[in-house]
């Protein structure tokens, strides 16, 4: 890397996703700029990473298909209704 030691801090992170529907997939794309401690120099990083997602009708597809009765789905930490905007779904079941 041109900058040296670019052990420095982080200035900047900033991820967006973009759904693909036909992959069902989410493209997070980050954009990360770095600047070294004391110094000038400044490292510009963009990287794309595709995520899988499922919808819950997918979830409760296969868990039904597996004898698995749906008791609960959450935002996972947070216990709110998942929605649009969830990054993490928690689904709370029992075997019948």
């Amino acid at each position: 890397m041109p900058f040296g030691d670019l052990r420095g801090f982080l200035k900047y992170l900033e991820s967006k996703g973009e759904l693909v529907h036909i992959r069902e997939e989410v493209d997070v794309k980050y954009e990360i700029i770095v600047q070294g401690k004391g110094s000038a120099d400044v490292a510009f990083i963009k990287e794309t990473h595709p995520v899988r997602y499922f919808f819950e009708t997918e979830i409760v597809e296969l868990l039904e298909g597996l004898g698995v009765e749906i008791l609960a789905a959450e935002e996972w930490l947070t216990g709110k209704t998942p929605g649009l905007d969830t990054f993490g779904v928690c689904f709370v079941g029992r075997k019948r």
